[in-house]
């Protein structure tokens, strides 16, 4: 038995638990029963406190944090004397490009946006413990659920009712991290930048592109901060930012104006980032796993093995499809670190052969093949296109 819990965030009503569904994978959830679920509840709300078994969430009367720490070695990840999860307000007029450019100068007229109208428990149960705030800035309304699951990551979902001009809004985190170079995902690989501003060149890179996250480590330990939708980060010093919203003007007036929802999350780990599980957390808000109904007089089980699984956790599977020519199945992996090593690729279908292809997906030479693995040699950020010629009989590549 699974452990269940309704829940209703931002009106919508929601059921929660914890699928042990792999990636590429599914799993069948039958009827609630009534049984006691398996697993004992871990997660845990006092007062202004939520926690489960790896992190305890302090806020203020206004929900902003004020401690994110391990319960393992009692180790704080935010500036002691610092809040957390603070909305930072700046006036955005940039000289040119009003709708494209953010300049330096903006950052000197920022605004902390640390009081809110509501702060409150939302939900206490065995999957999801959260609590609410509203915060109102100027026209606009921020409402935000922080939640906690079984994993260290602290999740911010995010409704805005945005109404404002030359306006940007960010979010920002003081970490308890001492670093010199921040990592930031591009796609395929992430690039470093430095976290000060020493040179003009440093300078010139105060905001930057990435995509689901950007990560803040030290020799043994670091903060990543994931992103659903929201692709502008600025790391400075200690203080991570990820930019939410903007307000211009022109050409059009009413860009950006109404609702928006996102999600981020806060994600502390320990060791540095190539033996963290920051790569695969960040998939896991960005690729949610789907659902749906099924009959059960169907007499199926519906519970499949992934189809295609790498041993090796520098290996992304990123996307499989059907090939262009209809001939064959596309994976496309590549490596996340920037590391090399030997892999070994199975399917849960039998396949006959698999080629080396290039992003054409012409073929370039034959995979390697021991037993029910395919062997993988890779390079740092390699890209590797491979093409599964499935077999009609044949054992299967994996049980």
């Amino acid at each position: 038995m699974l452990p269940v819990q309704v829940a209703e965030p931002f009106g919508e009503k929601a059921l929660l638990f914890a699928t042990p569904s792999a990636a590429l994978g599914s799993v069948a959830v039958g009827e609630i029963g009534d049984e006691p679920p398996s697993q004992k509840p871990r997660l845990r709300v006092s007062g202004r406190k939520i926690q489960n078994d790896e992190v305890a969430v302090r806020f203020d009367a206004h929900g902003n944090i004020t401690s994110i720490q391990s319960l393992e070695d009692g180790v704080e990840f935010v500036q002691p004397g610092q809040l957390a999860n603070v909305f930072q307000l700046f006036e955005d007029k940039p000289l040119f490009w009003s709708a494209w450019d953010i300049d330096v100068f903006a950052y000197e007229t920022r605004k902390d946006l640390v009081k809110a109208e509501s702060f409150e428990v939302v939900e206490r149960g065995p999957v999801r413990v959260a609590v609410e705030s509203v915060r109102k800035v100027g026209k606009s309304t921020i409402r935000q659920r922080v939640s906690l699951g079984p994993t260290p990551g602290i999740r911010f979902d995010t409704v805005v009712d945005w109404h404002e001009e030359d306006k940007l809004l960010k979010v920002a985190f003081p970490v308890n991290v001492n670093a010199m170079r921040a990592t930031y995902e591009i796609q395929f690989g992430h690039v470093e930048r430095p976290t000060h501003y020493n040179t003009s060149w440093d300078l010139a890179r105060f905001e930057v592109p990435a995509q689901k996250w950007a990560d803040l480590s030290e020799g043994d330990r670091g903060v990543a901060l994931l992103n659903d939708c929201k692709y502008g980060y600025d790391i400075h010093g200690n203080v991570m930012r990820l930019s939410l919203l903007r307000a211009p003007k022109a050409p059009d007036p009413e860009c950006d104006m109404g609702l928006h929802r996102f999600t981020y999350v806060l994600y502390p780990h320990y060791g540095p980032l190539n033996y963290s599980e920051v790569v695969g957390a960040a998939y896991a808000i960005n690729s949610p796993v789907r659902w749906a109904w099924l009959d059960p007089t169907e007499g199926e089980t519906h519970e499949l093995d992934p189809f295609v699984a790498v041993d090796d956790a520098n290996l992304v599977v990123e996307s499989v499809k059907r090939a262009e020519d209809g001939n064959g199945i596309l994976v496309r992996l590549y490596e996340c670190h920037n590391t090399r090593g030997r892999a070994h690729l199975t399917c849960s279908r039998p396949i006959r052969k698999a080629w080396r292809c290039n992003l054409e997906e012409r073929k370039e030479q034959p995979v390697e093949r021991s037993e029910d693995a395919f062997i993988l040699e890779y390079r740092p950020f390699e890209i590797i296109t491979l093409l599964l010629e499935p077999s009609s009989k044949g054992p299967r590549t994996s049980d």
